[in-house]
């Protein structure tokens, strides 16, 4: 009867306390929204409505055009990891998918310095500044984490 009250009481401990884990895991990210990147850079800049607009079009476009390419890449690196269990593998073919894959990545940077190119021509002379500004921050931090 003993052992049955111990097993009891470390029941509702383990409970109470994954209640009190849980409550204070989701209430510290409630509220909380990540601020997109995009977002960053048009409260940056203090873009007006006009700017807003093209600078959505631009940044809608670009979204849609790096989704294809994420998609892209990870079906060719998902091709190449599975090349690994094969028992014989010709250099020819890994060498194939290491360029389609090494193209999609550069697309993908093609795409993103052409998009900021694009957000530079929306912005006013005092923007562009601020524009450089942050895009030499962001490579600066880039840089820091490799």
């Amino acid at each position: 009867m003993k052992t049955n009250k111990i097993l009891y009481i470390l029941i509702i401990f383990l409970a109470v306390a994954n209640v009190f884990f849980l409550v204070n895991h989701l209430g510290r990210y409630k509220g909380k929204k990540r601020v997109s990147q995009s977002d960053f850079i048009a409260k940056e800049l203090k873009f007006d409505d006009a700017q807003m607009q093209k600078f959505t079009v631009l940044t809608d476009q670009h979204e849609m055009e790096m989704n294809v390419i994420s998609d892209s890449l990870k079906k060719f690196k998902g091709k190449l990891l599975n090349k690994i269990s094969e028992e014989h593998v010709s250099k020819n073919t890994v060498d194939s998918l290491l360029q389609i894959i090494g193209d999609y990545e550069i697309q993908r940077d093609e795409k993103t310095f052409y998009h900021f190119k694009a957000i530079q021509e929306i912005c006013t002379d005092q923007q562009k500044k601020r524009f450089n500004e942050i895009v030499k921050k962001a490579l600066r931090k880039k840089r820091r984490r490799k």
